[in-house]
């Protein structure tokens, strides 16, 4: 897993390998005002995961694709938008990027959930 902390231009490398890729917003925290942004690809092996701290402003919609995201820094402040839609973040914590696979992410299901039939080869 690669993780980016607070490098817009590293973060903005990964970013453009993602471009048109599916974007939802992952989740959210009103108390700690904590937003994560998931993007992935159904034919791409990794997928990436941005957490922004702090955020004071959020704009777009919740759930879309074709998504061409970019990070940048405005007085102290780390935006994010996307140049296909108005989605925009704002959040004065910065941001961590990760990129990995799902499977790094969220590890193996438990072993004891049987399969369900459509998902046997």
């Amino acid at each position: 897993m690669i993780i980016i902390r607070n490098d817009i231009e590293q973060a903005n490398k990964i970013l453009t390998e993602f471009d048109g890729a599916s974007a939802r917003l992952w989740s959210y925290s009103s108390t700690f005002n904590v937003m994560e942004i998931m993007l992935d690809f159904i034919e791409y092996e990794y997928i990436v995961i941005i957490i922004f701290t702090d955020c004071n402003f959020f704009k777009g919609e919740l759930d879309w694709s074709n998504s061409v995201l970019r990070i940048s820094e405005n007085n102290g402040i780390t935006e994010m938008n996307d140049f296909k839609s108005d989605f925009q973040i704002k959040a004065g914590g910065g941001f961590i990027l990760k990129k990995g696979t799902p499977k790094e992410f969220f590890g193996d299901p438990p072993a004891d959930i049987p399969e369900l039939p459509w998902e046997k080869e």
